[in-house]
């Protein structure tokens, strides 16, 4: 296929790649001129049944980045992850997406870097987020090339939730899917 399984890309810069890898063979690419995103739609309902309530949840994936603009003032000029989760009646668990800017203070990260929302405190939802989107995007300013590997998601309170995970690899194409336990 020419998408990993669950995810859709937008823009003609969204490639999934084999030239970058953290874990074999593929991850996502975003280069090119102009907006470009990969999305999944429900990480939630793909992944897993549910993001547990009251737990404290730490999201993430690994970026590797090449040439890109340094010092961008605005999201167009950013390449970012973002996280939206939802309750059963479909509204947003924390009023707004949690966003992870992938870093380019350089041009280069050298290899592959951890992003993860620890950085940003700790996500605890007030009930279940039963549905939830990752979005990975290129602002239409922002330029060089990104690759997005090895998603996650962990519990610092195991007991509460098993953390199983469909396809963090993003190696499978669609129609197929990876499982691997926490």
């Amino acid at each position: 296929g020419t998408a990993p399984s669950y995810w859709a890309a937008s823009g003609a810069g969204a490639t999934w790649s084999a030239e970058q890898s953290r874990s074999p063979s593929y991850s996502l690419k975003l280069a090119g001129a102009g907006p470009a995103s990969w999305t999944m739609d429900e990480a939630v309902r793909n992944w897993s049944p549910r993001f547990p309530g009251n737990a404290d949840l730490e999201f993430g994936a690994f970026v590797w980045a090449e040439g890109v603009n340094t010092a961008p003032a605005t999201d167009a000029a950013k390449f970012q992850i973002a996280y939206a989760f939802r309750d059963a009646a479909g509204n947003d668990l924390l009023g707004a997406e949690v966003v992870l800017d992938v870093p380019q203070a350089a041009a280069s990260t050298g290899g592959w870097v951890r992003l993860t929302t620890a950085d940003l405190g700790v996500i605890s939802f007030p009930v279940d987020a039963t549905s939830a989107t990752i979005t990975v995007r290129k602002g239409a300013a922002a330029t060089g090339t990104v690759y997005v590997d090895d998603f996650y998601v962990r519990t610092s309170t195991p007991d509460t939730w098993p953390g199983d995970i469909f396809n963090p690899t993003v190696d499978v194409p669609g129609g197929w899917y990876f499982y691997s336990p926490d």
